[in-house]
């Protein structure tokens, strides 16, 4: 039977907590353009509400401003040797990171590397620094229909947090019915309060197994985003959200501490496409869009991780000691055919672990060239372009962003700055900035990069070679660049979105 959270009611229309339960997928609010509601009689009773939480709402005005720009005060600072939630800037809380901050990639990318062959081949993939399981999920639903080999995923994350997450994600994936299954794992993913029958009924399922930032969004996006931190319930914007009153205990692992932290969103470990992909008819709900996205993508998941011979081993300790653990726990998979490096924060950049060590310690796992000519490490590099432009002089960097400053002023429609205050502070400032370093070209600073740490030197001397922006065969080489010659419609949504560009 299907859970009753897997297709949530979509009219709007809630009076003292009972929502419409009528279908609602032909008619929507011609204003906000963000609720869906079953037809124009649920609109006007809702209207006197809706007006108020929605249309009206300040978030949604294309002249919105921030609070403290509007109060004409300077944006508040945390304290010396704190964070913004007043966490000491040493306190490993807030290192947590609930979800990934780049899009989701399919690590095999068969059809591009493998091809035909790849319907009767087993493959082993290494996720040594895994993050969350969007890259997992990802790939398992990209694998050929006619899929009959073996698949084993060999995931390691420092954070114990995200590793048992990631675990009780598997065995509700591959444990619970696909239609219970489903919403079970949306809301413990990205919801901080759950529904009790939905907690009981995981409690009930698994536990016998183990034996006992908003100024540069587009309005409506800017409103969801604001809706989801108030609440953190990921459900489409209209649906009713009674019931969700028990805390999500993977989210609130240490008392007082809130995790979702104000450069974190749900948006941000998936392609805007992805996500808009699963558009409802309310084309501004961005909250719908991606719980629909979720929905189905999961439902495939979940067929296909208990149909395919799909294997998941999961480990809990730093990267660098994975490679002499497995060896010593004699694991028996032997080389891999993908091995993903990848974390929010990376590990390969220099403030980490760094490209050398990164090499050195998981080249040897790859499979050689004879065995599959196909197989691929894959390094990023979040840190890279800002490394060096922390030591390129500001005459240099202005040369540089001179045409992306007209283009972004263009776009922008950007003010003269009216005085010193509003030149420091003024929010399309802050905006414009983001727009230039968007329509920057990041292979100047990135090509220092390589030079300054020897990057073709530490791959030659493992035998590697680094593949060409137009070799890669996994993901874009630049995942969150702007096309270049990109629309204005394009630049707009990677501003509102969390995509600078300068992750390579």
């Amino acid at each position: 039977m299907a859970s009753p959270y897997l297709n949530p009611p979509l009219c709007a229309n809630i009076q003292e907590g009972l929502q419409c339960s009528n279908g609602a997928d032909r008619f929507f609010c011609p204003r906000c353009r963000v609720v869906q509601y079953c037809g124009e009689a649920c609109q006007a009773a809702h209207w006197p509400i809706h007006k108020v939480e929605t249309c009206q709402n300040p978030l949604i005005r294309l002249n919105w401003k921030p609070l403290w720009f509007a109060e004409h005060r300077v944006p508040t600072e945390p304290a010396a040797g704190t964070d913004y939630l007043g966490l000491p800037l040493n306190d490993p809380h807030r290192h947590k990171k609930l979800w990934g901050n780049m899009p989701a990639i399919d690590i095999l990318e068969v059809n591009r590397n493998e091809g035909e062959d790849a319907k009767e081949q087993d493959f082993n993939i290494l996720c040594a620094a895994s993050s969350d399981l969007r890259n997992v999920v990802k790939t398992v639903c990209r694998l050929p229909d006619e899929y009959t080999a073996k698949c084993t995923f060999v995931m390691n994350d420092f954070d114990l947090d995200i590793v048992a997450r990631n675990i009780i994600l598997l065995m509700v994936a591959q444990h619970m019915p696909t239609k219970e299954a489903v919403p079970a794992m949306i809301h413990l993913w990205y919801s901080a309060r759950l529904p009790v029958a939905l907690l009981e009924m995981i409690h009930d399922k698994l536990l016998p197994l183990i034996g006992g930032r908003f100024y540069t969004y587009w309005t409506a996006l800017r409103m969801c985003s604001d809706k989801f931190r108030r609440d953190g319930i990921l459900l489409p914007y209209g649906a009713s959200r009674k019931g969700f009153v028990a805390w999500n205990p993977k989210f609130l692992q240490t008392p007082g501490v809130w995790p979702i932290q104000d450069d974190v969103d749900p948006h941000c470990g998936w392609s805007h496409e992805d996500i808009m992909a699963g558009a409802p008819k309310a084309p501004n709900d961005y909250l719908g869009s991606q719980f629909n996205m979720l929905r189905a993508l999961l439902i495939k998941f979940c067929t296909r991780a208990k149909k395919l011979d799909v294997h998941f081993r999961m480990y809990y300790m730093g990267c660098r000691q994975l490679p002499a653990r497995l060896v010593q726990w004699k694991e028996d998979i032997g080389l891999y055919d993908r091995v993903k490096n990848l974390y929010m924060t990376n590990v390969s950049d220099r403030c980490n672990i760094g490209p050398a060590t990164a090499i050195s310690t998981f080249a040897p796992l790859l499979k050689p060239l004879s065995s599959n000519p196909h197989a691929i490490m894959l390094l990023l590099f979040q840190n890279a372009v800002p490394e060096i432009d922390l030591h390129t002089s500001l005459a240099a960097r202005l040369v540089e962003h001179q045409d992306c400053q007209q283009t972004a002023a263009n776009y922008l429609n950007y003010p003269s700055p009216h005085g010193e205050y509003e030149e420091r502070w003024h929010p399309d400032i802050s905006r414009y900035r983001g727009g230039v370093n968007i329509l920057r070209n990041f292979e100047v600073p990135f090509g220092k990069f390589v030079q300054e740490v020897g990057l073709p030197k530490l791959l030659l001397d493992q035998g590697f070679k680094m593949r060409d922006a137009n070799e890669h065969s996994v993901t874009k080489a630049w995942p969150k660049r702007m096309t270049p010659g990109g629309s204005k419609e394009e630049f707009m949504m990677r501003l509102a979105t969390c995509y600078s560009g300068r992750a390579r």
